[in-house]
C-alpha cells in the first residue's frame, strides 16, 4: 500500500466493558455458529447481573425488557432465533455440524427437540411403571377385601 502513516483512533474503555465493544465492533462481520453462540454467552452473562434487583423502590417505571430481547438486538439476530442458539452451549456436535453447513439451524433445533422428548420419555417410563403397579395394587386389594 506503501502508506507511511495511519490514522488511528483511541478510545477510552471502562475495564468490564471489553467485551462487550469487541462485540459492537464487529456486529458487521459474518461469524461462525460458534462465535455467535459465544457472543450470546458473553452478552447473557454481563445483561443478567442485574436480575433479581427489587425495581419496586422507586416510583419511576422504567420500560424492562428481557435478557434475551437486549442481546437479540445487541446481536442484530431475532429473539426466537437466540433461543435456538442457547439450546447449542452444551452441543459441541451440533456446533461443528452448524459452521460447516451440513445441519441447518432448524433441523439441529428439531432433532435437539427429539433427544430432549425421548430422554424425558425415558425417564417418565420408571415412574409410570411405578404408578401403573400402585393402581394395580390397588384394585387387587380392593377386589379381594
Amino acid at each position: 500500500m506503501g502508506w507511511n502513516e495511519v490514522e488511528v483512533e483511541v478510545k477510552e474503555v471502562k475495564k468490564g466493558e471489553e467485551e462487550l465493544l469487541l462485540i459492537h465492533f464487529n456486529k458487521q462481520r459474518i461469524k461462525s455458529f460458534k462465535e455467535l453462540i459465544n457472543e450470546y454467552l458473553t452478552l447473557d452473562n454481563l445483561y443478567r447481573k442485574g436480575q433479581g434487583k427489587r425495581t419496586d423502590l422507586t416510583s419511576v417505571k422504567s420500560n424492562i425488557s428481557s435478557t434475551r430481547d437486549i442481546v437479540s438486538k445487541e446481536m442484530g439476530i431475532s429473539s426466537s432465533q437466540l433461543k435456538k442458539v442457547g439450546l447449542y452451549k452444551n452441543k459441541p456436535e451440533y456446533i461443528e455440524l452448524l459452521d460447516k453447513g451440513i445441519l441447518t439451524v432448524n433441523q439441529s433445533y428439531l432433532q435437539i427437540q427429539r433427544e430432549i422428548k425421548e430422554r424425558e420419555s425415558r425417564e417418565s417410563k420408571p415412574q409410570l411403571i411405578i404408578k401403573k403397579r400402585k393402581l394395580r395394587m390397588e384394585i387387587l386389594s380392593e377386589i379381594i377385601q
